[in-house]
């Protein structure tokens, strides 16, 4: 994708629906297994009853991850509601309705492929890993038996010394 201007895109109200291709999403691919298959983007660009123009959408990816118990490959389904408000200056972030996130547009142009990588990197989990029943990795299913120590009785000495006498 290219640049675009999203105040434009507000006011003729735009919509993009595209399929972005993972390889080509340079942050991203390092944290990646696998770079095949794409980004299903659906964003709608308008502007609302107050006069804030804003995009929102859905993105959606399957990321394949490497599990960190079993270090295989791993599906992470990834589907993300945006709603993005789009600001001018960081006084217009302050002002912005709750209802949006804010998105600082500087020079009046934006790089949605950019973004939208954004959003991705944030959607990954901290730490990676199969449900406990899928997981190739079966050793941390070890169970151990609780055994109770035993008991040390610190008087057990006085008490042999007794009975020897």
């Amino acid at each position: 994708m290219k640049a675009i201007d999203p105040f434009v895109c507000a006011r003729l109200g735009r919509v993009f629906e595209e399929e972005l291709p993972l390889d080509v999403m340079g942050r991203l691919v390092p944290m990646l297994l696998d770079t095949q298959g794409g980004v299903i983007v659906h964003l709608c660009f308008d502007v609302d009853a107050e006069g804030q123009p804003y995009f929102s959408g859905n993105i959606k990816a399957t990321l394949i991850l490497a599990c960190q118990r079993c270090m295989k490959a791993m599906e992470h389904n990834v589907d993300i509601d945006v709603k993005l408000g789009l600001v001018k200056t960081e006084q217009q972030m302050t002002q912005l309705s709750e209802s949006y996130e804010p998105v600082l547009i500087e020079n009046n142009e934006i790089l949605l492929s950019r973004l939208i990588e954004d959003e991705l990197v944030l959607a990954l989990p901290a730490y990676a890993k199969h449900d406990t029943d899928q997981c190739a990795n079966q050793a941390f299913h070890v169970e151990f038996e609780s055994k109770e120590p035993e008991k040390i009785n610190p008087f057990d000495v006085l008490i042999k010394l007794k009975k020897s006498e």
